[in-house]
């Protein structure tokens, strides 16, 4: 519930907070700057909304999902919600709908939303409508930063999905840990521009699923592990620069055109890479110990393999099947693979300057 001012208990903008006797007296004018727009913290069995500008409490509950959602619908020009270290059970969805607001936590491990026994549901839901103009070319709709979200699929055996997001521009995902989806870690649809940094994703179905029309994303130095059917599902015109792919079933999955790829791939159960369209671009990839091909393209054409070395696959190397053709293999070591180096079924394929 809100709290009416003349009950409201004032405390300091640091980190006094953490001791209960400030949270009922009244603290000195002079503070220091805010750091957030709100600072959400536990207390007891209760989580607390502090404004970060004034220092006083505005809200509290003792369901944290409740607190977070008022701090996301008070902050209608943006701002920053910071959230404490600590364990917050989210019990029902989350929902932003204003731009430019950064959810940010307090480290990677530190700060950890986990959603609820039997909630089935998305955890966050961020539907923001593109405007016609941006307000800055660098300016980033949305920002979640600095937690852990735990999907709990043990207990939300029908769905659970950790972030999902629709209509947005230049959203950023970083320094996150991302776990137990029953759905996805992340499903994001018809963005432009996202960017993905520093992300830890495990133990979901789809790591991170682009959808619609997302495109010109940056997938930096994330890791995939242990995502059943995909650690990373794309769509047309990005980029996976530096990313660790491991013991997926399989590892990328590409169904787009124009990507850019790099990073490592081992032990997927089926395939380190599947390309089911075409002009994609993979280059200086580590690929190895996969359970079938390292890459397998599927019906596309005009795909390059530059400066890879694939090994320890149970299949091939590249496998190039379908109706593929036009790929291009270069600069690559392949030797080592079980049923061979790679195989084409393109008449126009060909490989150049490459150890089999």
């Amino acid at each position: 519930m809100s709290v009416p001012d003349e009950l409201r208990r004032y405390v300091p903008r640091t980190d006094l907070y953490d001791s209960l006797e400030l949270v009922h007296y009244h603290m000195p004018v002079e503070q220091p700057p805010a750091t957030a727009s709100y600072i959400i913290f536990k207390k007891g069995n209760k989580t607390y909304a502090k404004n970060g500008t004034y220092g006083h409490i505005e809200f509290e509950d003792t369901d944290a999902t409740n607190v977070i959602q008022y701090a996301a619908n008070e902050l209608t020009n943006g701002g920053i919600i910071h959230i404490c270290p600590g364990l917050y059970l989210i019990t029902k969805k989350i929902t932003i709908t204003k731009p430019y607001i950064w959810i940010r936590g307090s480290g990677r491990y530190a700060t950890k939303l986990k959603l609820d026994d039997n909630v089935n549901d998305i955890m966050i839901e961020i539907t923001l409508t593109e405007p016609s103009t941006h307000y800055l070319e660098d300016a980033n709709s949305i920002i979640i930063s600095d937690m852990t979200l735990d999907g709990n699929k043990a207990s939300n055996t029908t769905a659970s999905t950790c972030i999902y997001i629709t209509d947005s521009y230049f959203p950023l995902f970083k320094n996150l840990a991302i776990y137990n989806a029953k759905d996805d870690g992340i499903e994001i649809w018809d963005a432009d521009d996202p960017k993905f940094i520093n992300l830890w994703v495990g133990n979901c179905s789809y790591g991170i699923e682009f959808r619609g029309g997302t495109h010109d994303a940056a997938v930096i130095g994330c890791t995939f592990q242990r995502n059943n059917p995909y650690g990373l599902a794309i769509t047309s015109e990005n980029a996976v620069i530096g990313c660790i792919f491991w013991a997926n079933a399989t590892g990328l999955y590409i169904t787009g055109t124009e990507n850019i790829i790099n990073g490592s791939f081992e032990e997927d159960t089926i395939d380190g890479i599947a390309i089911l369209n075409n002009d994609n671009v993979v280059s200086g990839a580590v690929i190895k110990n996969e359970g079938r091909d390292g890459i397998r393209i599927i019906d596309a054409t005009d795909n390059v393999i530059t400066g890879c070395r694939i090994t320890g696959c149970v299949g091939y190397g590249v496998n190039e099947t379908g109706t593929s053709d036009y790929t291009l293999i270069c600069g690559c070591n392949l030797r080592g693979n079980t049923t061979g180096s790679y195989t084409f079924v393109g008449t126009n394929s060909s490989i150049y300057g490459s150890i089999t």
